[in-house]
């Protein structure tokens, strides 16, 4: 996974621009950029500061830093704006001899490793996505469709802009379109947990999501915090909340760019990892709003790339498991586990046959397997009816009100 210095002294850099399609008749100073007339073009000269020195981290922000004034230039033109980065350079680099830094995981390359190695899905992988094409995409296979339309009609729009984000090469797009996706998601399971679904808001169902629903394992909640520790950095300090009331009063989040996260750090000191993961995902919310309506507009790119890195993390497995409460059914819960002996007791709430394959799913719990061994009262069976309470040898530990699902026939 990449790793970048991040020092406690600014970083200067210069980065220049060449339009290729467009000239200005004389030198202007946009703020921190300079146009500079030359022939054929313009070079438009960028300065700009970092806490890294990482070339990537740079690059990042001058293309962020230029955009606003490329698209200003692309409406005043009614074109495309040829240009390019033709220079990039760190102007302080002997500053920062003798100056302590520490080192910060980012994901930009783990998913670019991720996204060259080829993956090959095994036959139980196979059957699922077969089952799902079935059920998800049922007239491309000449049957009818039948079911849980919202389900079905919510997973559609899901996959739609995943798969949108996987294919964009924008990360503001990228972040755009997951959060539609993750959107769509929080939104049909509130309505799916709710028999009287009443209007919520977006925080409200997005926490629903990710603290209560099951679809996120508290072990991988924190799996994922870890994972993406450049946040740490970006979220409000502890105490800023209470600062900012004291500044601006009850109407402090109306003078705030990201009014989100305050929370986090109390939720990780205490290791609750699905709520600590709500607020990341809160924060990245103010983020997406920035974008999204344009009161705030992040200036660090690398920000807007663990963003989209961050809730990757979280969407991926919400889909995969509300697309296997599609093509799979809820056949029992646990309520009781014996360690020694490695099985579970399970009361029936639909039948269940040896050699079945199982999901079992719970807050710390995420295991498949087949139903290899089934007994009641230490007597080895075949079958078993709604109602029965049986045991099951299990190959990972489980816990009591773990939810086993039954792939469909």
């Amino acid at each position: 996974m990449d790793k970048i210095d991040i020092y406690d002294v600014s970083i200067k850099w210069k980065a220049v621009f060449s339009t290729k399609n467009v000239s200005l008749e004389s030198k202007t100073n946009f703020g921190a950029i300079a146009a500079e007339p030359k022939e054929g073009g313009t070079d438009f000269l960028v300065e700009f500061s970092t806490e890294t020195p990482d070339q990537r981290v740079a690059k990042g922000t001058a293309f962020r830093l230029f955009d606003g004034l490329k698209t200003i230039l692309e409406l005043m033109i009614g074109k495309p704006c040829l240009v390019e980065l033709s220079a990039l350079e760190m102007v302080n680099a002997k500053d920062i001899a003798g100056h302590s830094s520490y080192k910060l995981i980012t994901g930009e390359d783990y998913y670019k490793e991720m996204l060259s190695k080829s993956v090959k899905l095994s036959r139980d992988s196979t059957e699922k996505m077969r089952k799902a094409y079935e059920y998800l995409y049922p007239q491309a296979l000449g049957f009818v469709s039948v079911g849980n339309y919202d389900l079905q009609y919510s997973l559609l729009t899901m996959l739609h802009w995943y798969r949108k984000a996987i294919e964009e090469t924008s990360r503001y797009a990228q972040l755009i379109a997951l959060w539609i996706s993750f959107n769509a998601a929080y939104s049909f399971v509130w309505r799916r947990d709710h028999k009287e679904p009443r209007r919520a808001g977006e925080m409200t169902m997005m926490k629903h999501l990710i603290v209560a629903s099951n679809l996120l394992m508290s072990k991988e909640s924190g799996e994922i915090i870890e994972r993406h520790r450049y946040l740490w950095k970006v979220l409000p300090d502890p105490g800023e909340e209470e600062d900012l009331i004291r500044q601006f009063g009850k109407d402090w989040r109306e003078y705030c760019n990201n009014p989100y996260g305050f929370d986090f750090w109390e939720h990780q000191k205490a290791k609750r990892w699905a709520e600590a993961l709500s607020e990341i995902v809160a924060f990245i919310y103010g983020v997406r709003n920035g974008l999204f309506h344009g009161r705030w507009l992040p200036e660090d790119s690398e920000l807007i790339s663990e963003s989209v890195f961050t809730l990757h993390d979280v969407v991926k497995p919400v889909l995969e498991r509300l697309v296997e409460s599609g093509i799979c059914e809820e056949v029992g819960r646990i309520t009781h586990f014996y360690s020694k002996a490695s099985v579970a007791v399970i009361k029936l709430s639909a039948p269940l046959n040896k050699d079945d394959k199982v999901i079992i799913r719970g807050g710390r719990t995420n295991t498949e397997q087949n139903v290899d061994s089934m007994e009641i009262e230490h007597k080895q069976i075949l079958t078993a009816q709604t109602g029965q309470l049986v045991g099951m040898k299990v190959n990972e530990r489980v816990r009591e009100k773990d939810i086993v699902y039954r792939l469909k026939h």
